[in-house]
């Protein structure tokens, strides 16, 4: 991922989306959730993006909704969305707050003329209690659970018989961990668990996923995912001129990738390299650095007043009368080339012979010296 020119997009854009994945992107795969709890640095810097009301930030993860509540309050980020138990639960975001004119140019709004309301960008202390709900929302439509009594027994079996592994249970889904076994053995039963689960439940509207990455086993409702919670709780995505998913979970991350796959102003990430339906990719130690730079835009706008020669330089090439606040896609990088002459036919052919007489020769002079 080119961070600077997902910065130098998203200084220009009016209506961010920013679906970040918690478990292991903003925060490291823990079997314990108390392992798993937020930086001071990470809270910092969603704040900060919290801050700018023309971001509308979702944070997902499978933990339950009781830890995301403890890590990331409404106290302290009252305009964090989150998706909890990989898509049961969902607390809202608001929605960005409505641009006064909707046909202010990209250098209008960004240049911040004194007369221009349209950018309105919050304090970290402001609550805006109106434009958020606090509580949180299960699925729409009703949800099979009663697999749930007939598996739990099965990973708690599992859970005796291997050392090191631990069990999570969630309102919606169970999670075996084998991050803390033996190695060689966590993953043999892990293998064995997946097999036999997905017997148990092979007529059940359930899905069990083994992730390698995250040394889990996981067995959750089949409709349920972050992708669907995500478009129950944001009306249209088309309604953003940037988008940006950084997500590691196989079984989270695509579902969400795929909301997004064609849109030109998307940046889709995946933690580390791999496949992926996802763009672009970070290593997982560039991923809070990423959002720090993406928040320093923010903390700039809180700080200090808006003006030219603090915001965008003056250039030739700026549309003063665009309506739209991005390019439908990056710039094209563009080279020039030094023509080259080549040879024509004629020249090539009298080329060879002149390499055949000459072997020809050298053929028949070590005859005769034979």
């Amino acid at each position: 991922l080119d961070v600077a020119q997902l910065r130098s997009f998203y200084e220009r854009s009016r209506r961010r989306l920013l679906v970040l994945e918690y478990d292991g992107a903003l925060a490291p795969h823990a079997s314990l959730p108390r392992l798993a709890q937020p930086s001071p640095t990470l809270v910092s810097a969603l704040r900060a993006l919290c801050a700018d009301s023309r971001n509308t930030v979702y944070v997902l993860s499978g933990r339950r909704r009781d830890d995301l509540d403890e890590w990331l309050s409404r106290d302290q980020l009252p305009r964090l969305g989150l998706v909890a138990e990989a898509g049961y639960w969902v607390r809202r975001a608001p929605s960005p707050l409505a641009q006064k004119d909707s046909g202010t140019s990209l250098a209008t709004s960004l240049l911040g003329h004194p007369s221009d309301t349209s950018l309105e960008v919050e304090s970290p202390e402001k609550d805006d209690e109106d434009e958020v709900s606090s509580d949180w929302e299960p699925p729409r439509r009703a949800v099979d659970l009663t697999w749930r009594d007939e598996v739990a027994p099965i990973l708690e079996s599992f859970t005796r018989r291997t050392p090191g592994s631990a069990l999570e249970t969630t309102d919606a889904r169970l999670c075996w961990y084998f991050r803390d076994a033996d190695p060689d053995f966590g993953i043999q039963q892990a293998k064995n668990l997946q097999l036999h689960l997905e017997v148990v439940v092979e007529h059940r509207p359930v899905r069990v996923v083994m992730s390698s990455l995250k040394k889990s086993v996981v067995v959750q409702p089949a409709r349920v995912s972050p992708g669907r919670a995500l478009r129950g709780a944001i009306p249209s995505f088309d309604s953003y001129d940037l988008i940006l998913a950084v997500g590691d979970e196989v079984y989270s991350e695509e579902d969400v990738f795929e909301l997004f796959e064609g849109s030109p102003h998307s940046f889709s990430v995946t933690v580390g390299r791999r496949l992926s339906r996802a763009s672009f990719f970070l290593d997982e130690e560039e991923v809070l650095p990423t959002l720090q730079t993406l928040a320093a835009v923010t903390n700039e706008a809180v700080g200090t007043p808006l003006s030219s020669a603090q915001t965008l330089p003056r250039t030739s090439s700026l549309d003063l009368g665009a309506s739209r606040m991005m390019p439908e896609s990056p710039t094209p990088m563009t080279a020039s080339f030094r023509p080259v002459d080549f040879p024509s036919f004629e020249e090539v052919s009298a080329a060879e012979e002149k390499v055949v007489d000459a072997a020809a020769a050298l053929v028949e002079d070590q005859s005769l010296n034979s």
